[in-house]
């Protein structure tokens, strides 16, 4: 393992030490902390489902006129670079 590895690892954990005594002195637990991030990913995860299934209507109405345009304008390119 390279030296600034090891120092990177030295420090995260002293600072990680740092901060439990900190958080600890303030009444609050790995449980406490766990169960917020654990709440906090679940509702992220929730809005982001929400969003693609809010976005995914429009996502098909704009493919409907993008996409045959796109072939079309691609189709055209091709077709002037042979001749």
């Amino acid at each position: 393992m390279s030296r600034k590895a090891i120092s990177t690892g030295i420090k995260l954990l002293a600072i990680s030490l740092a901060v439990g005594l900190g958080l600890s002195v303030l009444g609050v637990s790995a449980r406490d902390v766990l169960g917020w991030l654990g709440g906090t990913v679940g509702e992220a995860v929730g809005v982001g489902a929400n969003l693609l299934e809010w976005a995914w209507s429009y996502v098909i109405l704009g493919a409907a006129i993008v996409l045959p345009v796109w072939l079309i304008l691609v189709a055209l390119r091709h077709l002037q670079r042979k001749k």
